[in-house]
Formats: C-alpha cells, structure tokens, sequence
C-alpha cells in the first residue's frame, strides 16, 4: 500500500511536532492530551489505549533515501493509523541519510485488542524492516 507524501504546515504540525518534546512511556495518559512514542522496536507488551484516545507514534529512517514507513491495522473497528508528517532531526539541510522520524497517529475506536504492522519500504514498496505492535484498547 503506497501513501501519499503531503507537507502540512501551520498551527497542527505545530501541535504535532509538540508533543514529541515530552515524550511518555508506552501508556496513553488518562488527559485529555494525546501521548506520543518514540517506536525504534516492538514493545514487550501491548501498548493501552482508552477507546476515544490517540498516540502519536514516530518511527527513525534515513531521509533522503526513497525508504518509508507505511502502516496497517489488522482491526479497523478497533484501532487505525495513519501517517501524518515527516520530522527532521536537525534543522540544518536536508541531506542523503540525515536523520528523520515518520510520525502516524494511532486512534483506538472500540475495545478489544489488534496488531498494527509498521513497515519500513524501499521506494518501489518493498519492505525492508518490520515493526509489529499489539494494541489493547481499553473502554471509557
């Protein structure tokens, strides 16, 4: 599955980008404030959600090199992701293997448990890397 590659800009990538200063554990916060994750490998257990909730997820590559993170859920009634933005490390030029973070958002709809599937791709859709992430989503 390809996804289109947008640039956002004002106040909500802003917001988005925000939320990465105070990075919290693998737990959504019970505030009205989406979380976020630093993703760099599968966690050891399920990541919780409440149904109605959302966390903010970024994922490392190398920008500049054509490779992607892409995301599918297994249960859509359940949880989506989709991705929203990509973040350069530094402010400086972009350049050939500079660091960069994909960043999606994972929404959880109803309780129950699903996987999400994070893949890192080549430009022509191959995948290269996986990162397989099992969602306990809990209710109000």
């Amino acid at each position: 599955m390809a996804r289109a590659h947008t640039h956002h800009h004002g106040l909500f990538v802003f917001a988005v980008l925000a939320c990465f200063a105070g990075a919290l554990g693998a737990q959504e916060t019970g505030s009205s404030a989406s979380a976020a994750l630093a993703l760099d490998e599968a966690p050891s257990k399920p990541l919780e959600l409440r149904s109605g909730r959302s966390l903010f997820v970024s994922l490392a590559r190398s920008g500049g090199t054509g490779f992607f993170w892409d995301a599918t859920t297994k249960r859509p009634d359940i949880a989506t992701v989709a991705y929203v933005t990509s973040k350069r490390s530094a402010p400086a030029p972009r350049t050939v293997g500079a660091p960069e973070r994909d960043i999606f958002e994972m929404q959880a709809h109803a309780p129950g448990e699903t996987s999400i599937l994070f893949a890192l791709k080549r430009a022509n859709g191959e995948p290269i890397n996986r990162i397989d992430v099992p969602v306990h989503v809990l209710g109000n």
